[in-house]
């Protein structure tokens, strides 16, 4: 039952954080994309050696993700 609760949750983070990339793609922001995509890559990789550490990892990546969709970081300095 555990195994189930947490495969069903890391679905539903993995699609929030492909969602996120994918709309901030299309909506014109690059940089917060790539920021989302980094951050899912880094967490994987440093939690990656159990199946634990992924779901955490994957779960703390999805949250981040819905957090920069709502608040976007400032990318004014790649602008100058």
């Amino acid at each position: 039952m555990a195994s189930t609760a947490i495969i069903f949750m890391m679905g539903i983070a993995t699609f929030i954080n492909i969602f996120s990339i994918k709309w901030k793609l299309e909506n014109d922001r690059p940089a917060d994309a790539a920021l989302d995509a980094a951050v899912l890559i880094g967490l994987g990789w440093v939690f990656g050696s159990t199946i634990s550490g992924l779901a955490i990892a994957t779960i703390a990546s999805a949250i981040m993700s819905a957090y920069l969709l709502i608040s976007p970081p400032r990318t004014d300095w790649l602008e100058d």
